[in-house]
Formats: structure tokens, sequence, C-alpha cells
């Protein structure tokens, strides 16, 4: 009865108003016919625009977040371009964040679309554009893996043709603003982005034409400003549930039809999919949340308990959400913090929907071959070593990760900025090791709270007093280093570089200051130091990077540090982002950064 029903109901969408249904769990939306505009507008009133699909994206994070800020998109589609336009109502209109600030264009305020003219993507490109308040755009075509730390594949060159118009505007209408928003005037106003495509430049060839069934997404995001929504006040909205999973998430991405090339079998092709596609519940099975309140309460004694939370998570979405909420909030009560974040990760990591990684993916990861010192784990790469290279040595790279990537399958840490070192773009370019360390699901790189000298420090500026004797990971840290150098001649002892991230840049700031004389420079995100103990590293490079709207490590803390080293006449540089938060991406592996580390060396 259900495919019956949804046959019908395609049959009423193509030739009707009606224009939206899903299948499965994922939606759908029947992009009508329209006629070419002679001139490309932004007044969603008027016009084709006025007929066109309306999409209404959903907001993620706390319910308030989207209170008095709907995002829609409009679609329609003629047999030479596709039309798809955002309308993005925003309170604070003065400070959009656009190119004209800096930073990557996707850290803006930004719409997102992703798109491709088939019905399945595992093991194939999409096609993705990102444009900014300000009229800035990005244009890519490949596949990115969530599941495998964020992996870019298939990546292919494209420069299509789009015609793009952005409109901002002010109005006089106030509003009951939520909480967090703290701009004086109350007022609502927003920002319209819509654009003309070339279906050619979308690739659609005849089997697109011919099935009329399509992937796509759409999305908005909105960057800290003005808000004290932790850890950064970063907000996006989407059409399609990510479930937990960034943008880029093909296996999410809804369905499209395309009425100008809708075939007679196309109903009962989507009929057939539906039938072949996930369940979403109506409802969370009765007993669900009393039984996952039950096993997460034993999983803190019994982790064998997690395939038995995971059955219940991947019944369908709701259950999903329910057991994610669960384990988010046993995460915020803090008694069982490090195993708690351990059972989301593994959770989110495992599910079944996720794209299974191409054969490209997997050898990447298994170059970087598992190793461990005592009880942590690391990973290594070895660079290929070119026929007729007669360099001395190759350069080693060591990351510390974050808080998010401890754990103990020595395997979560190569997320968050140091798989790309391996990547051909720099190996071509500045061939090295690359080593990363797992820091195990207590403690940290740096000991910060053995004393409180160091846990006041850490309550005021962020920063923190670095204890007399190494902590028990940072002696094993240091270990595993000596061992790799050891083990491997043809690293280049002048060239060993240290980058950290968050938990990590602590870690960067206390090896730095506890070897200042072993590494050749250091590269520290969002992290801080003892800024007491400047003097110990006065004549390391070093290059730290920092989001001025950061909630999670003060930006003060890296102030701090500037103002100390800057006393001494010390060689670190720093760069404060003033429009980003926690999350300030990875300036560790921009072309100016990469070419200031590896011009480094320790003079002997």
């Amino acid at each position: 009865m259900r495919c019956l029903g949804l046959m019908i109901l395609v049959v009423l969408m193509l030739g009707s108003g009606v224009q939206a249904a899903m299948i499965g769990e994922l939606p759908m939306v029947v992009i009508p016919r329209g006629e070419e505009m002679e001139k490309l507008h932004t007044n969603f009133d008027e016009g084709e625009w006025k007929k066109a699909a309306t999409i209404v994206l959903a907001g993620h994070g706390k319910a308030d977040h989207g209170a008095g800020m709907e995002t829609v998109a409009k679609v329609f589609c003629t047999e030479k371009h596709l039309y798809i336009g955002w309308r993005c109502e925003e309170p604070d209109m003065a400070n959009l964040v656009t190119k004209k600030e800096g930073g990557k264009i996707w850290n803006h305020d930004s719409v997102e679309l992703f798109i491709e003219p088939r019905e399945s993507l595992a093991g194939r490109t999409y096609h993705h554009v990102i444009v900014d308040a300000g009229g800035g755009a990005l244009f890519e075509r490949g596949h990115v893996y969530p599941r495998y730390f964020q992996l870019r594949a298939f990546e292919e060159k494209w420069e299509p043709q789009v015609e793009v118009k952005v409109e901002k505007k002010n109005t006089s209408m106030y509003i009951d603003k939520p909480s967090w928003i703290k701009t004086d005037t109350g007022k609502m106003g927003w920002w319209t982005c819509v654009m003309r495509i070339p279906l050619s430049d979308l690739h659609v060839g005849e089997d697109a034409k011919n099935g009329g069934l399509w992937r796509l997404n759409v999305c908005r995001s909105r960057p800290a400003r003005n808000v004290t929504v932790p850890p950064s006040g970063d907000m996006f909205w989407s059409w399609s549930n990510l479930a937990g999973g960034g943008f880029q998430s093909p296996a999410r991405f809804g369905y499209a039809i395309p009425a100008v090339f809708a075939k007679n079998d196309l109903e009962q092709r989507v009929a057939k999919l539906d039938a072949a596609a996930p369940r979403n519940e109506d409802a969370v099975e009765a007993g669900a949340e009393a039984k996952v309140d039950d096993l997460i309460a034993a999983y803190w004694e019994k982790p064998e308990l997690l395939k038995e939370i995971q059955a219940v998570a991947y019944r369908g979405n709701l259950s999903y959400a329910m057991v994610v909420k669960k384990v988010s909030e046993a995460i915020a009560a803090r008694v069982h913090y490090a195993a708690a974040r351990d059972l989301l990760y593994q959770i989110e990591r495992d599910r079944p929907d996720l794209d299974p990684p191409p054969t490209e993916v997997t050898d990447r990861i298994a170059r970087f071959e598992p190793f461990t010192q005592g009880t942590m784990g690391y990973r290594l790469f070895k660079p290929t070593m070119k026929e007729g290279d007669d360099r001395a040595g190759y350069p080693l790279v060591i990351f510390l990760h974050g808080s998010a990537e401890r754990g103990g399958d020595n395997q979560r840490q190569l997320h968050g900025g140091v798989f790309e070192y391996a990547f051909d773009s720099v190996q071509n370019k500045y061939p090295c090791f690359v080593m990363a360390p797992q820091c195990g699901m207590t403690g940290g790189w740096a000991d910060m709270k053995t004393n409180p000298e160091s846990r006041a420090a850490l309550q005021g500026t962020g920063n923190y007093r670095m204890a007399e004797k190494p902590g028990e990971m940072t002696v094993l840290l240091m270990e595993a280093i000596d061992a790799v150098v050891a083990k491997n001649p043809t690293i280049d002892r002048n060239c060993i570089y240290l980058v950290g991230s968050s938990m990590g840049g602590y870690g960067t700031w206390e090896l730095l200051m506890r070897r200042p004389t072993f590494f050749a420079a250091g590269i520290v995100l969002c992290g801080a130091g003892d800024e007491t103990r400047a003097a110990l590293v006065k004549d390391v490079p070093i290059w730290n990077f920092h989001g001025a709207l950061d909630a999670n490590v003060r930006p003060e803390a890296s102030r701090t540090m500037k103002a100390a080293m800057e006393k001494i006449g010390g060689k670190a540089k720093f760069t404060e982002y003033p429009d980003r938060g926690h999350a300030i991406g990875v300036p560790n592996l921009e072309e100016e950064t990469l070419a200031w580390m590896f011009g480094q060396w320790r003079k002997n």
C-alpha cells in the first residue's frame, strides 16, 4: 500500500503544486519546469521564482537558534538551466561575515549547493557550490568521506559558467529577539543569493535526462558573532537531515526530480527506491529510551555493550537522534566525560548509512603504519623515496590532536589536519615523514591541572603553569618521538616540526619548552602555554593561530603568550582571525604556512 500511495503522490507532484515527499527517511522535491529569465533577479515574489518549488531548511543545534531566522530555498529548471536561490533571514545584517573579513569561504555567511544528476553517489563525484553574502563563490567537484577524516577523492577541475547575484535587505520589522542575539537594533533583515547554472556544466547526460532522479542538498552557514553559544556560536541549516554528519555527507543528500526530464516510468523507479530505502520511524520503539538509559549506565563498566547501544541507534533516524541526545547529556554531565565522548564517536563512526570508502582512501589510511610506545599508540607515514633523490634526509612532522580525538583505537587521531600532510599536493612539494600519536582517554599532552596555580591560570586567561616534571602522556610522547627518529635514519634531525591543535596546541608549547633545541619549528592552533616560561623558547620559530571568537580556548591565552614573547624579543609570530571561533580551519596546511614551516631548520 505504501508503494502505491507513493506512486500516486509522485504523479500528483509532477502535475500539481505538491512539491515535497520522502524516499525512505530522505526528502524528495520536484523541481518544476519554468521559463528562462531574461535577467536574473532576487525577488522571490515575482515571475518564475513565485512558481518555483520552495525548500525549507532546518536548523541544527539548540532549538531556539533558528528562532526568527527562517532560511528557504527556491528552485526551478528549464531545458538549459537550473535556477536556485536562498533567502536567509538575519537579525545582524551590519555584521555579515564575507570575503572582505578574510578566511575560507565556508567560514563566512554562506549558502551551499550539493547536486549530482544521478540517483547513486557511491564512489562518484558530485558538484558543490558555495557563495557567501559578499558574492564570493567557490566551485568544486569531487567526493568527501566524512567517516574517513573528511578525505577528498575523485577531485576534478570544475569551472562552470554560473551567474550569481546577491542582494541584502534591511527592514524596519521588529522581532522578539532570541536571548543569544546581542545586536541592539532587534531588526530583521535578510540576504538573498540566486544563481543560474547551465545544465551542461552539471554534466547532465542522457542517463540523467532519461531517469530524472537526482541527488540534492541545500545548506546555510552562519559564523559566530554577537552570540555566546559554546563552542563558538556557529550555526547551520540544511534541507536533508544530516543525522550528526557534516554538509558533505553524500549518503544523506535528498532526492530531486526535474519535471523537465521526468519520464513515464519515474513513479515506478521512485517506488522501488523507496521500498529499498531505510525506514524513518513514526516513533521510537516503546521501552527503547529506558533500555538505552540502562545500557549507558552499565556501559562505563562494560564497554562491550557498545553493540547493543548501536543496535538501538541504527533502527531509524528518530532512534539515532534519541541515543545521540542521551550520550551528549552524559558528556555534558562530565561524570564519565572521556568515555562518553568515546561512545559518541563510535556511534557516529559506525553509522551504516555512511558511504564506504574507495580503494584510493583506504590505501592512504594503510600508509599510516600503526605502532605503540608503552600504552600510547601512534601512526607513521613514510614518504616515497624517489629514485635519484640525493637529499640527505626528509623532514618529520609530528601532529598533536585535540581532546576529541583521544582514545585507544590508534585511528581517530588521523582526523583534524594531519592526514592532509600525506596528500600528493603536499608530498610532491614537501616530501616528509608524518607522525600522528594518540593521547589516551584521560590526561592530555600537557599536564595542566596538577597544581592549584595552574588551575587558576586556566580559569583566568586560559594559560597554565608547566609542571616541574612532565606528565605520563608527555613522557610517552617524547619516548615515541625518539624511537621514530632512531629507527628511521632517513629523517633529517635538523628538520623536525611540531604542530598541535587545541589540546595539542597546549602540548606543542609544552614540548617546545621542554626540548627547545630539538625542534626546528612549531605551529600552534587555538592552544596556549605557560607565559612565565617564555624565555625557554625565545629562539624557537613558532607560528601561533587563534580565533577571536573562540569560546573553548580563550583568545586571551594566545594574546598573553604573544605579549610574553614580544617582551623578550622571541621569534614567535601570532595570527588572530577576527571572524573565527574554535574551529579555525587548517591554516597549518595553507601554502604560506607550509612554506614557512619547511623553510625552518635547527641550527647545529
